[in-house]
């Protein structure tokens, strides 16, 4: 996106000044993104309040609740690429340790704990094309247990393929979006990490409005929607969501 003439010399100096002009607009755009400083989710009447954290560099650094029982954790590596994404959800705990060339993601290894007993492993491998991670491979011992590709639509995920092997049907998820802005967007991660759609809405720009999730057995899928309210910047300030067996309201609170 983003080669002997001098035609088409001053042509690429023109795409470089543009797209330098295009990328000043971004990040002045994203400085002054209001940052989210709160999410408060009510479900059957219990309320479940996620303090978003920044480290002393700006970026992201975790979306949990105040006994840390449910949430999201990102640590940063001395070129300020995450190499460690954590999940824990209904006593699930998914880690994702990442290593880099080049500063940009290339192996890795997932561990799973169930109530802090230890699950299972898998070696990872990441496959990067034009700045974005398109496949991600789970090994067992070497052997390819899981080969997910992911796919995009502008600056979002728009579905996350698993080939199961031996299985002769993937699973997957979905996302449509709509035209605002994500509450997390103002600070995106750069690369999709995992398979199972916890970075997606770390990295997306805009907010989801629905999501499937093909699984193995029809009683896992999953069909979310989501119904937002917006502040004058676009972005969102209230969420309804409902599946087909539950129901929550979101608040989004910005600094």
């Amino acid at each position: 996106m983003k080669t002997f003439n001098s035609l088409a010399t001053l042509l690429s100096a023109i795409l470089i000044i543009l797209a330098g002009c295009k990328k000043d607009k971004t990040e002045a755009a994203l400085n002054s993104a209001p940052l989210l400083k709160s999410i408060s989710r009510t479900s059957n009447g219990i309320v479940n309040r996620f303090t978003v954290s920044y480290d002393i560099e700006g970026r992201l650094e975790s979306v949990a609740n105040a006994g840390d029982t449910e949430g999201i954790w990102l640590s940063y590596d001395l070129q300020g690429n995450i190499e460690k994404l954590e999940e824990l959800k209904e006593g699930v705990r998914k880690v994702y340790t990442i290593r880099y060339e080049n500063n940009l993601p290339s192996t890795g290894k997932v561990e799973q704990f169930t109530n802090g007993e230890f699950d299972f492993f898998f070696d990872l491998v990441y496959t990067v094309e034009n700045q974005r991670v398109t496949r991600i491979v789970k090994k067992y011992f070497g052997m390819t247990q899981i080969s997910s590709t992911i796919n995009y639509e502008g600056n979002n995920v728009k579905k996350i393929e698993n080939h199961v092997h031996l299985s002769p049907v993937p699973t997957f998820i979905s996302y449509v979006y709509g035209e605002k802005r994500s509450a997390l967007s103002s600070k995106p991660i750069k690369y999709i990490l995992d398979p199972d759609g916890i970075s997606s809405i770390l990295f997306s720009e805009n907010e989801i409005l629905s999501e499937t999730r093909d699984m193995l057995g029809s009683t896992n899928d999953q069909e979310i929607s989501r119904s937002y309210s917006y502040n004058s910047l676009g972005f969102p300030v209230s969420c309804a969501e409902t599946s087909s067996n539950s129901a929550s309201n979101y608040t989004f609170i910005y600094q």
